[in-house]
């Protein structure tokens, strides 16, 4: 149920709002953002974390909404918790009225004295780390390389790469399950298997597993199918570049890719090989530009840069 505070005579501060709302945000932040979501990701977010709270101001005694932010709590590994930040956002005409620092005050009062992450998109990180101490910053940005699917030559991949990988199959996820969230536990401090199960079985995502001779996992990948018509490889996570091309490959090739328009990946820039990974999909034809940058309030976790060639998403998580 939407629970309701008055911020004055004009609008008032909604919790948990219809999922037509959020919808509607998704389509605005794709619009002047460019940020991907899925229409389901509320759901999941609603109910495959501990805690989470979505805060949006209301235009009273309208259906009008005008900003959003998302907080979630998770459990680490060690028992702690930690707070994630994701889906801040205002309508353009209604900026520079103080909804930014309502909505992230009414979230500090709710993680208060415990680590808090976020990606702080652009230049935002510097309001972030100024204004409510997200100052433990990653040393490196995350970069979004995008490719124009029409530019896509998977043919052309397989010739160059040639990869000989006998020693490593491609499998469904659905009964292989078990071994890829033991993969996931390496990457990530977070305790989020219903995070990645729902995730990477929801509607409009194409997953799949790599597996060694032990059958061990050695790696995961998901294509999304986002807002706007794009797709999104979130996560693409392997042992090596090779593994992660021949994931990224099985995917696309039984996927029909031609009606989207793009698909992107974020991943921490320190990682060059993901450049490499990617240029044989498109002769060449990829953007890369400087995205966010991943910082927390009270602790900066360790990642293994050089096994992740996609993050699973700039929301409530941090790789």
């Amino acid at each position: 149920m939407t629970e309701v505070d008055v911020i004055d005579d004009n609008f008032i501060l909604t919790v948990e709002p219809p999922n037509d709302i959020f919808a509607e945000f998704v389509h605005h932040v794709a619009t002047t953002e460019g940020w991907a979501f899925q229409l389901n990701d509320y759901e999941i977010w609603k109910n495959c974390y501990p805690r989470h709270w979505l805060f949006m101001v209301q235009e009273t005694g309208s259906e009008k909404y005008v900003a959003s932010i998302s907080l979630a709590k998770s459990k680490l590994r060690d028992g702690s918790s930690l707070y994630t930040v994701a889906f801040f956002y205002c309508l353009v005409e209604y900026r520079n009225k103080g909804f930014g620092k309502l909505l992230f005050d009414k979230i500090q009062t709710i993680y208060g004295d415990h680590n808090c992450s976020l990606f702080g998109v652009g230049s935002m990180w510097k309001w972030y780390e100024k204004r409510y101490g997200f100052s433990h910053l990653q040393p490196y940005f995350h970069s979004a390389a995008v490719i124009q699917c029409k530019d896509l030559e998977l043919q052309t991949s397989a010739q160059q790469f040639r990869i000989e990988l006998a020693n490593v199959r491609i499998e469904d996820i659905e009964e292989n399950i078990d071994k890829l969230i033991k993969y996931d536990k390496k990457l990530c401090e977070m305790e989020r298997e219903q995070v990645i199960k729902q995730w990477l079985m929801a509607p409009g995502v194409c997953s799949k597993i790599a597996l060694n001779v032990d059958d061990d996992c050695v790696g995961f990948a998901a294509v999304r199918e986002v807002s706007l018509n794009r797709l999104n490889i979130s996560p693409l996570y392997a042992d090596s570049p090779q593994i992660a091309t021949k994931l990224l490959h099985t995917i696309l090739s039984n996927f029909d890719f031609l009606p989207f328009h793009t698909i992107s990946t974020v991943f921490p820039s320190v990682n060059s090989s993901v450049l490499e990974l990617l240029r044989p999909f498109c002769d060449g034809k990829v953007t890369i530009s400087e995205f966010c940058r991943s910082q927390f309030t009270q602790q900066l976790f360790t990642v293994d840069e050089m096994k992740i060639f996609g993050i699973r998403h700039c929301a409530h998580g941090y790789v």
